[in-house]
């Protein structure tokens, strides 16, 4: 007869990078410095247990990022992961779910587990939800899109939206629903004001 597992998670750490924070490398002649991007993977922390008792062991994990917590659409690919659990505590560092999957919005996570490693997978109920650090809650509704020359900074109504290839722009806020504000130029900036589009490098709107 085989035994039927139950498990339950428990979030314990979420290492999440929001809200505006760039990393500086002090470069070695005349005090220039270069942006370091800091990429878009985070780690998470859990506790495993099945029928009540702390797992032991290799497990498979697959996480898929949701922004409901039942229904919803699925937000970039699913992660699978393999770790060591000791004593129903294990680490899963570089989820990676893409640019632009946290915008401000509530995000939940869906995990399903494989113990041991290879075995089939048992999906967890209920999803996760994702947590900001608490110096993040300072900054709502604010976040960068990394580039590998220099990061966007993007505020206001979620749906403001900095093209990918563009490098340093910003938008400080304002932008409501189909009147979203959008850069596609490197530099470019949107201060404000709704349906703005800054296409002109070192552009500044301030609002209309």
């Amino acid at each position: 007869m085989k035994r039927k597992l139950s498990f339950v998670v428990f979030v314990v750490a979420l290492l999440l990078v929001l809200g505006v924070s760039v990393v500086i490398a002090q470069g070695l002649t005349g005090g220039t410095r270069a942006p370091a991007a800091m990429g878009t993977a985070f780690t998470y922390q859990g506790q495993l247990k099945s029928s009540g008792s702390p797992v032991n062991g290799t497990c498979d994990f697959q996480f898929g990022l949701w922004n409901d917590a039942s229904a919803g659409t699925q937000i970039g690919t699913t992660q699978t992961k393999t770790a060591a659990v000791a004593n129903g505590l294990f680490t899963t560092p570089d989820l990676d779910f893409g640019a632009g999957a946290f915008d401000g919005e509530a995000r939940w996570l869906a995990i399903a587990v494989a113990c041991p490693s290879g075995s089939s997978y048992t999906a967890l109920n209920p999803r996760q939800p994702l947590t900001p650090a608490p110096y993040a809650l300072a900054l709502p509704g604010l976040y960068t899109q990394q580039n590998a020359t220099s990061p966007s900074i993007i505020g206001g109504y979620s749906g403001n939206f900095v093209y990918p290839t563009v490098a340093g722009a910003t938008i400080c806020g304002g932008g409501k629903g189909t009147f979203r504000n959008e850069v596609d130029a490197s530099f470019a900036t949107i201060g404000g004001g709704s349906g703005n589009f800054g296409s002109l490098g070192i552009a500044v709107i301030v609002s209309q």
